[in-house]
């Protein structure tokens, strides 16, 4: 099974205050191209599938149907803005499932900490590269002690 996933649902270039289109997706192409995560984006939206970064790490091939979490460790929750106090309501969802959350958003580690619960997320701040995070996830994924600590 793929390490992780990502529900991407607004991919607009227009860069406007506060989107951030292609540093999200510069950040999840050099996790993939780290070789340490394997990620699927999945997407309904046509100008998503035609982004450069992000077409290289899509899966076309989901049968039409959205994937469950049940095959991945992580989940990917990458916000296409960066607002103070926003959190995308994918986040929510993927809280009922047993996977981890990788948060990059509006969000400071602090706000993280006070509003998503302990142990439920890994978050990209406290990495000082897309490779170094990757290696963490790759450490966690194989380690079953380290997988559950962030389960507790």
């Amino acid at each position: 099974p793929e390490n992780a996933l990502w529900f991407v649902s607004n991919c607009h270039t227009v860069p406007w205050r506060f989107r951030v289109p292609s540093a999200r997706f510069e950040y999840a192409h050099d996790l993939y191209s780290s070789g340490a995560l394997n990620i699927s984006a999945y997407t309904k939206t046509d100008n998503c599938r035609k982004h450069s970064l992000l077409k290289q790490i899509l899966r076309e091939k989901f049968d039409g149907l959205e994937p469950t979490m049940d095959q991945y460790t992580f989940y990917v929750s990458f916000e296409n803005s960066l607002c103070k106090d926003y959190i995308t309501e994918k986040l929510w969802k993927i809280l009922t499932s047993t996977d981890l959350i990788i948060p990059l958003g509006g969000l400071s580690m602090e706000d993280y900490k006070n509003t998503v619960p302990p142990n439920s997320y890994i978050d990209v701040q406290n990495f000082t590269s897309p490779t170094k995070l990757a290696e963490h996830l790759k450490f966690v994924a194989t380690n079953s002690w380290a997988f559950n600590f962030y389960q507790q």
